[in-house]
């Protein structure tokens, strides 16, 4: 059995970070981007920039953001023609967004 330390999972990693527009970051863009994709690690930086939203709205925004991340990393790999497996991160994925509905967002 692996340790939490040395675990490493299976294929493609992925990275989403949101970048919230303020003084520091300034996005240029909106919506769901690649980033960098480094392959050693086989690791691929994904950036949303959230816009302003209510707590209603909320969920909805997590879900189209889940699911843009799951149509771009298919695409870079299918564009890329790279040979990583994606099954992982689309379980982890898919999961995500079928949980959505139970999350509470207050």
């Amino acid at each position: 059995m692996r340790s939490a330390r040395n675990f490493k999972p299976d294929g493609l990693q992925v990275d989403l970070t949101f970048y919230v527009a303020g003084a520091i970051v300034s996005p240029q863009y909106q919506g769901v981007r690649t980033g960098r994709y480094l392959a050693k690690e086989q690791w691929l930086v994904l950036q949303a920039v959230p816009v302003p939203l209510s707590a209603f709205a909320a969920r909805d925004y997590i879900v189209n953001v889940l699911d843009e991340t799951l149509r771009l990393v298919k695409a870079f790999v299918a564009r890329r023609k790279l040979k990583v497996s994606t099954t992982t991160i689309e379980s982890v994925l898919t999961e995500m967004l079928h949980r959505a509905p139970e999350v509470r967002i207050e």
